[in-house]
């Protein structure tokens, strides 16, 4: 197992994104339980090496909520995933201008998140799903206007915008629109 210690060290090298490589290639070796402590404790070296607030923390919250979205997935325990989208989403508009390509990413995770919430959420109960889907519409619209502007229509990430908006449109059954 990768040591703290050694991510650390990597840090120290000319690419930084190297521990993201390394705990990504780990995925197909390890069991899950060992797999969700390797971002975990990345993102907690991150913050160590880099402060709270660094666009390296907020890949690490991004990649962390991805990865907790897909773990909880049978489960329907989103929270911390949205936690972590959030928590991405709130340092990247605080370094970066509002445009920029790297909010696409974490937007996209969070809308993703807050869709599963709303659909798992059983009828009734008072968490006010339209408006997660809702938020989830906007974040999904937001997240392929950044990809249209940065790779254009014919692009595979606008494409991937594209797919997961109209997935959604399927969830909330506006099923013209998700064919438009």
């Amino acid at each position: 197992m990768i040591s703290t210690v050694d991510i650390e060290k990597w840090h120290l090298s000319s690419e930084p994104d190297i521990v993201v490589r390394v705990l990504a290639s780990m995925v197909n070796v390890t069991s899950v339980t060992s797999v969700m402590r390797c971002p975990q404790e990345a993102l907690g070296t991150l913050r160590r090496v880099f402060g709270r607030s660094s666009l390296h923390v907020a890949t690490a919250q991004e990649d962390l909520a991805y990865a907790l979205y897909v773990l909880e997935y049978s489960s329907g325990l989103f929270y911390k995933a949205r936690d972590h989208a959030e928590r991405a989403i709130r340092i990247i508009e605080n370094l970066v201008p509002a445009d920029h390509l790297l909010l696409a990413s974490a937007k996209r995770v969070k809308a993703l998140i807050l869709e599963e919430i709303a659909l798992d959420t059983p009828a009734g109960q008072d968490i006010s799903e339209p408006s997660l889907l809702e938020e989830s519409e906007s974040l999904h619209k937001a997240a392929l206007a950044l990809s249209m502007m940065a790779f254009g229509e014919k692009n595979v990430q606008t494409a991937k915008h594209y797919g997961n908006l109209g997935r959604l449109y399927q969830s909330m059954q506006k099923f013209q629109v998700s064919t438009t």
